[in-house]
């Protein structure tokens, strides 16, 4: 229907070897956000949609809101509608309010959807970003931490 070409052959199979190479370093636990999130040059991006970063809505944790010092980036901003990602200076226009800072630490619910601003912020040429795996649904079953709700500042 997007006039993208078409076969019917299929290609033979290869194989081959894949070997994982994790970097510890592009990620960060609580333990590291609590240190860092209210650091300068710190920005921790909350990726999930604006109604659960404000706390409106919550269908997964026990818990609604946010981080606090977390700013709203929704993941689903960097791609169109289609669901192919936007173009790298679409990505960069996206990231500029950010793209000095000393390091980016990114979370979602679960640690899954954050991956799709980090492969955006690495288009944009933001280098700085490590990722929270254990992301919102981590943070919010400590019962201690803060829980930050409502409209980013």
């Amino acid at each position: 229907a997007l006039g993208y070409p078409l076969t019917s052959s299929q290609p033979r199979a290869r194989e081959g070897t894949f070997v994982p190479q994790s970097d510890p370093d592009c990620l960060v636990d609580i333990e590291g956000v609590q240190a860092r999130k209210d650091q300068p040059g710190v920005i921790l991006v909350d990726s999930r949609e604006a109604e659960r970063y404000r706390g409106d809505l919550e269908p997964i944790d026990p818990v609604a809101g946010h981080i606090p010092a977390a700013v709203n980036y929704p993941w689903q901003a960097v791609s169109t509608l289609e669901g192919t990602l936007r173009s790298r200076a679409e990505q960069q226009d996206h990231w500029a309010t950010i793209q000095q800072a000393e390091e980016v630490i990114v979370y979602c619910g679960s640690g899954v959807t954050a991956c799709v601003n980090l492969l955006s912020l690495e288009i944009a040429g933001i280098k700085t970003a490590k990722l929270y795996p254990g992301s919102w649904s981590d943070w919010c079953s400590y019962p201690m931490l803060p829980v930050a709700v409502g409209e980013q500042s």
